[in-house]
C-alpha cells in the first residue's frame, strides 16, 4: 500500500476532504475515537453508508499518515461475540496518527487502541461501542468511559453514563462471562460502586447499575449472575451492611435488539439480590443444578456457585422449607381420635376414615402424589413380602415428605410385619424426645401417625386412593 504522508494536520484534513468530500472520513474517525476500535458492522450502522462505500473509505483512510504514523489500521483477526449471530466483522483500530488528528479536531480524549492482543478486552470494548452507537442513534445523551470524581480524590469510571431529560442519570456497565477466578475483581467493582453511591457525587444518579452481560442468554447468563450475586453477598458480609444500590442484569443481545433508556425498566431485567435470591432466575432453577454438568468447567467454579447457592438458600428458603412441620402430629391425632378417642375399638373406624378422606379431598395434589406412589408399575411386579414392604416404605416417605419429615433422626418410621398373630403389615413410629412436644403428645403422635399411615393401604378405596393390588 502506498502511503501519503503529512506533517501538518491542516494539510491532512484538506487532503481528506478532497479524497472524501462527503465527510465520511470524519464520521469514521469520530466513531473510532469513542474507544479506539470498531468493526465494520458498527461503522456501517453509525455512519449510515453502504458496505462498499465504507470499504472504499477505509482503504483511503489507511493510505494517509500524520507525522509518520497511520490514521487507522485493520486488526489481523476477528472476535466472535455472543451478541452476534452472523460471521464476525473485520475490525479497525485507531492508530497514533488518527488519534493526533482527532485531538486536533476537538476530541482531547482520543487515543490509539492498545489492547489488540487481549481478545476479551477487545470483545468488551466492542460491546461498549455497540451501546454507544445505539444511544446516539436513539438521541440519548451518553458519556462513554468517562471518569467521575467523588469522595477524597476517588474516581469511578463506568462504561457508560446516561443522562435523562429530567437531569438524572444512571450507569451502564458491560460485562463478559464471569468465572470464580474473577470473584475478587468483581467484589472490588461492587465495593467501588457502593462507595460512589454513598458519596454526594451520586446525588443526581439513580441508585442502580444496569449491567449488560455479553454472554448467550440462558445458562451462561445465569451462571454469570450467580458469580455476581456471590460477590455481592461476600461484600455485604465483609462490610457488615447492605449494598446501597440495585444491580440489574440483561443479556447484551436482548438490549441491542430492544434497548431501554427510561428510568423505569421492564420485567426483562434480572435484579441481583444478595439476600433474597427468590427473584433470581438462577435461584428458580436450584432443583436443576445448572452448574453440575458442564463441559470444560473448573471444579473451583462449581464450588463457588454451589457454596453461594447453599448459603443463599439457607438464608432465603424460610423455616417452612428448612424445618419439618410438627403440626403433622396434631393433624393425625385429630383424625385418629375421631374414632379411637371415643373407646370404639371393636367397630369400624368410620369417623377416622371420613376425616382422612376429607383431608385428602382438600389437597388433591397430595392425593395424586400418594396415588402415583401406591400404583406405580401396577401389573408388572411380583408382590413378595419384601416388595410389599418396599412399596409401603415409598408411600410412607411420600406422606412424610409433604410435611418436611424424612422418617429418620427425630422421627423414625418404617413398615414391618407384626410380631403378633395374624402377623399383618403395620407401620412402626417412634418420636425422640424433643422440646416441641410433651410426653403425652409424643405418645399420641406415634400411635396416631402409625395408624394413619397404615390406613393409607387398609382403607385406600374408602379414602379415594384405589385398592393397591398388593393389599
Amino acid at each position: 500500500m502506498t502511503h501519503t504522508h503529512f506533517a501538518s494536520p491542516e494539510e491532512l484534513m484538506s487532503a481528506l476532504d478532497s479524497a472524501m468530500p462527503d465527510g465520511r472520513w470524519r464520521a469514521t474517525l469520530k466513531l473510532l475515537g469513542v474507544k479506539g476500535i470498531a468493526d465494520m458492522t458498527q461503522m456501517k450502522d453509525a455512519i449510515g453508508i453502504t458496505r462498499d462505500k465504507l470499504v472504499r473509505g477505509l482503504d483511503r483512510l489507511a493510505e494517509f499518515t500524520l507525522d509518520g504514523s497511520p490514521l487507522i489500521s485493520r486488526l489481523l483477526k476477528t472476535i466472535r461475540r455472543p451478541s452476534e449471530s452472523n460471521r464476525p466483522s473485520a475490525i479497525y483500530i485507531l492508530a497514533e496518527g488518527g488519534a493526533k488528528l482527532l485531538r486536533q479536531l476537538g476530541f482531547p480524549d482520543a487515543h490509539a487502541f492498545g489492547l489488540a492482543e487481549d481478545d476479551k478486552a477487545v470483545a468488551h470494548v466492542l460491546s461498549m461501542v455497540s451501546v454507544h452507537i445505539l444511544a446516539e442513534r436513539s438521541g440519548i445523551q451518553i458519556s462513554t468511559d468517562r471518569t467521575i470524581s467523588y469522595g477524597d480524590a476517588k474516581i469511578l469510571r463506568p462504561d457508560h453514563q446516561i443522562t435523562l431529560a429530567s437531569g438524572k442519570s444512571f450507569l451502564i456497565e458491560v460485562e463478559q462471562e464471569a468465572k470464580s477466578a474473577l470473584l475478587e475483581r468483581i467484589k472490588e467493582s461492587v465495593a467501588h460502586h457502593h462507595q460512589f453511591f454513598a458519596s454526594s457525587a451520586s446525588a443526581m444518579c439513580l441508585k442502580e447499575v444496569r449491567m449488560l452481560i455479553n454472554v448467550k442468554p440462558g445458562r451462561e447468563f445465569d451462571r454469570t449472575v450467580l458469580i455476581w450475586q456471590t460477590a455481592m453477598l461476600q461484600v455485604q458480609n465483609e462490610m457488615g451492611e447492605e449494598l446501597n444500590f440495585r444491580l440489574l442484569a440483561l443479556p447484551l443481545k436482548h438490549f441491542l435488539d430492544s434497548s431501554e433508556w427510561e428510568a423505569e425498566l421492564s420485567d426483562r431485567w434480572t435484579e441481583l439480590e444478595a439476600e433474597r435470591g427468590s427473584t433470581s432466575p438462577a435461584m428458580a432453577k436450584v432443583s436443576e443444578m445448572i452448574s453440575a454438568f458442564r463441559e470444560n468447567q473448573l471444579v473451583s467454579d462449581d464450588l463457588v456457585l454451589l457454596s453461594a447457592l447453599g448459603q443463599r438458600f439457607e438464608e432465603t428458603a424460610g423455616e417452612e422449607i428448612l424445618r419439618p412441620n410438627f403440626d403433622m402430629f396434631e393433624l393425625v391425632t385429630v383424625i385418629y381420635k375421631a374414632h379411637f378417642g371415643r373407646g370404639r375399638l371393636s367397630t369400624q373406624p368410620i369417623a377416622a376414615i371420613y376425616l382422612l378422606r376429607e383431608y385428602l379431598d382438600r389437597h388433591p395434589k397430595f392425593r395424586a402424589s400418594l396415588n402415583q406412589a401406591i400404583h406405580f408399575n401396577q401389573g408388572r411386579i411380583v408382590w413378595s413380602q419384601q416388595n410389599i414392604l418396599h412399596r409401603m416404605g415409598i408411600v410412607i416417605r411420600r406422606f412424610l415428605a409433604y410435611y418436611g419429615w424424612s422418617g429418620r433422626g427425630l422421627l423414625t418410621v418404617y413398615p414391618r410385619i407384626s410380631d403378633e398373630e395374624p402377623r399383618d403389615f403395620e407401620v412402626f413410629c417412634r418420636i425422640e424426645r424433643n422440646q416441641q412436644m410433651t410426653i403425652e403428645e409424643q405418645v399420641n403422635g406415634e400411635r396416631a401417625l402409625g395408624w394413619v399411615l397404615w390406613a393409607l393401604f387398609e382403607y385406600a378405596q374408602d379414602i379415594g386412593l384405589g385398592r393397591p393390588e398388593f393389599w
